[in-house]
C-alpha cells in the first residue's frame, strides 16, 4: 500500500493509490486518482511472472466513464406525499437528490445547479444550487384543477459538464380541496 504508480497520457497523470491481488493471483484490483470521464486510458503490467518465468507485457485498454452516466437522479417530496391540494394555498417540498449506484446521496460533485419547470402551481425560485448532493424547493398550489402535475428538474450548471442536461421527474396528483 505504499508505493504509487504513474502512468502518462496525452499529459494526463493518473496515479495508483492502491493495489491488491486476489488469494488466488489471478485477479489485481486497481484505485486510481486523477482519470478523466471520457478519456481512453491504456495500462500496461510488466515483468509479470508465472513459474518464475517473466510474461509478455498485459495491455488494457479502458474509456473512464463520465461522472454523468455512474450517477442516478431523483425528484420526490420531501413527506412522500404523491398529491396536492387545488387551493392556491398548499405547498409541497420537492426534494431533488443526486444518486451513486449503491443510491448514496453524492456529496461531492460540487456546486450543481437545477432548473424546476411545472405543469401546476409555481416555485419560488425557478433554480436551485445542491447543497451535499441535494436541492429543495417549494411547490405551491394553483386554484384550479387539473389531473396531475408533471415536475422537471434538469441539471443547467455543474464543474463537470457531463452532469448538465441531467433529468429527474415526478408527477403529483392534483385533489381537489374539501371544506
Amino acid at each position: 500500500m505504499g508505493k504509487k504508480f504513474a502512468f502518462f497520457v496525452l499529459l494526463t497523470v493518473v496515479i495508483v493509490c492502491m493495489a491488491s491481488v486476489a488469494m488466488t493471483k489471478s485477479k489485481a484490483e486497481l484505485s486510481i486518482d486523477g482519470a478523466k470521464g471520457g478519456q481512453t486510458y491504456k495500462l500496461i503490467a510488466t515483468g509479470l511472472k508465472i513459474g518464475g518465468e517473466v510474461q509478455e507485457d498485459v495491455v488494457y485498454e479502458f474509456t473512464m466513464p463520465e461522472l454523468g452516466d455512474l450517477l442516478d437522479y431523483k425528484l420526490r417530496t420531501a413527506d412522500g406525499t404523491t398529491h396536492l391540494i387545488a387551493d392556491g394555498a398548499s405547498s409541497a417540498l420537492l426534494v431533488f437528490e443526486l444518486l451513486d449506484s449503491n443510491g448514496d446521496i453524492v456529496t461531492t460533485a460540487g456546486d450543481v445547479e437545477i432548473a424546476f419547470t411545472t405543469t401546476f402551481g409555481s416555485f419560488a425560485e425557478r433554480r436551485v444550487t445542491t447543497q451535499n448532493g441535494i436541492a429543495n424547493i417549494m411547490l405551491f398550489s394553483e386554484s384550479k384543477y387539473v389531473p396531475k402535475a408533471q415536475i422537471q428538474a434538469t441539471i443547467v450548471e455543474a464543474e463537470d459538464e457531463s452532469l448538465i442536461g441531467r433529468k429527474a421527474t415526478l408527477e403529483l396528483f392534483i385533489t381537489v380541496g374539501m371544506d
